[in-house]
């Protein structure tokens, strides 16, 4: 998406000429608060969050899917564990990991990989 701002100033190109590379062109006025509609109708259709439920869920990263991804994988291993006739201590087992997934996604369980994490992609401490 390319976003054509100062449209009440003499342009120095224009969109049909951007329209030959990028598909998506807004021209806009930001002073003047002119087509801040047609910007933001652009990014809801590009990022398809136009209808999204505010309340939802959001898996906003890698870590987060990885967290959901092994919660839904270790239940799945707890109902072949009760189908195949182990222990209920096993299933239990089972059970505890799916939920140790879910308070890491929540950020109420931390791990050693959550905080390397978190080093290696945020300014802590500098």
């Amino acid at each position: 998406m390319a976003v054509l701002n100062k449209t009440d100033l003499p342009a120095v190109t224009t969109a049909d000429d951007l329209r030959a590379w990028i598909p998506t062109v807004v021209e806009l006025s930001a002073k003047h608060g002119e087509n801040t509609d047609r910007l933001r109708d652009a990014v809801e259709t590009m990022f398809a969050v136009k209808n999204l439920d505010a309340g939802a869920l959001l898996i906003a990263n890698q870590r987060q899917l990885s967290c959901v991804e092994q919660a839904l994988s270790r239940l799945a291993e707890a109902q072949e564990c009760l189908r195949t006739g182990f222990t209920l201590d096993a299933v239990d087992v089972c059970v505890q990991n799916a939920s140790q997934a879910l308070l890491e996604l929540t950020g109420e369980a931390v791990t050693d990989a959550v905080v390397d994490e978190v080093f290696k992609n945020f300014c802590v401490g500098k």
